[in-house]
């Protein structure tokens, strides 16, 4: 609101420096005119202030912008506290030619996401009282590694590698095979311990169950640049190309479905429709992970831990993958270390 008292006054003080101009000489009058000048920056600067146009006059594109640079500076602070939490996480190792088992203690690697990264001629053993977060297989060759333990987040990333055999004593959610061109064999303890297998130009990847050898190993991978996906469809293995929707994420967020010439399955209970909508938000989340958008994927997952409070804390730790635990919410870091590693498998 203008203040007309205060403006009559700086008139009336310019006609009294005009007058001074006359009467006292050009130096008293210039003082006087540049104290005024100053004395005008500061009650606009301090008006300005008081209305909230202290950067001038802004509409609302600058609004919307400045709007979205603060949440770029705090996408960007949630981004770099995540890239520290999980570098802590993180161990990676790597042997050559070992003439012996190398086995991955508990003191060295419990509670951790371990990648195994260009190993040649070895074999690794977790034991049963591990417990890794997450197990990641980079461009090994001649490896052969026994997992007696559970993983955490029920995840496991095989890329680039050769001549690989991987047991499995526990369940595994999800399995992830990319550019693995020769063979690549995942051995199951038991049929029912199959999860779903993703995966990308792999055409040595072969599945099987029964790790006395009761049951002979299925070739599932392709060569291509085509994404599959293979589950148990009852009581056999089916591969399928994942379709994807809107924004390239995957639709395949249940079991793969059955040959189309298959009458319409009957609709889902209410609690798997729930798991089957987290599960696509989980596999939505994974994507953004992926693309490094790290505010979209704890949104997403958010979503997914949303729909699942109300199935128990087992089936709810044991669908999600890494990156939700990892991406979700770094506060759950915190629970994590509190409860310490939890089975998801009972």
């Amino acid at each position: 609101m203008t203040n007309y008292r205060a403006w009559d006054s700086k008139v009336i003080l310019r006609i009294f420096i005009g007058s001074l101009n006359i009467a006292c000489g050009q130096r008293q009058a210039d003082q006087l005119c540049r104290e005024v000048d100053e004395q005008d920056k500061r009650d606009e600067a301090a008006n300005n202030e008081a209305l909230g146009l202290a950067n001038g006059p802004q509409g609302p594109p600058m609004e919307k912008a400045e709007k979205e640079l603060r949440e770029l500076k705090g996408h960007s602070k949630q981004r770099d506290d995540f890239i520290a939490w999980s570098q802590k996480r993180e161990v990676s190792i790597s042997h050559t030619n070992m003439s012996g088992e190398v086995q991955l203690s508990a003191a060295d690697y419990k509670g951790k996401a371990v990648r195994i990264k260009n190993s040649t001629g070895v074999s690794y053993v977790v034991p049963e009282d591990v417990g890794l977060l997450k197990l990641m297989v980079d461009k090994c060759r001649d490896v052969s590694i026994h997992v007696r333990s559970s993983v955490v987040t029920s995840t496991v990333e095989l890329y680039k590698c050769s001549r690989l055999e991987l047991s499995l004593d526990q369940p595994l959610g999800t399995l992830q095979v990319d550019e693995c061109e020769e063979s690549v064999a995942v051995k199951y303890a038991e049929r029912d311990h199959v999860g779903k297998a993703y995966h990308q130009n792999s055409p040595g990847f072969s599945v099987s169950w029964g790790l006395c050898g009761t049951a002979s190993s299925t070739v599932v991978g392709k060569a291509g640049s085509l994404q599959l996906l293979t589950c148990l469809v009852d009581t056999d293995l089916r591969t399928e190309p994942v379709r994807r929707g809107e924004g390239e994420f995957p639709l395949d967020f249940g079991r793969a479905s059955p040959a189309s010439d298959q009458p319409e399955p009957e609709a889902a209970p209410a609690s798997e429709q729930r798991r089957q909508e987290a599960e696509k938000h989980r596999m939505a989340g994974n994507d953004m992970f992926r693309a490094s958008d790290f505010s979209q994927a704890a949104a997403l997952y958010s979503l997914a831990l949303q729909l699942v409070q109300a199935l128990n804390a087992g089936v709810m730790l044991s669908f999600l993958s890494v990156d939700v635990i990892l991406s979700t919410l770094i506060g759950m870091a915190a629970s994590i270390e509190e409860h310490g590693i939890v089975n998801m498998h009972e």
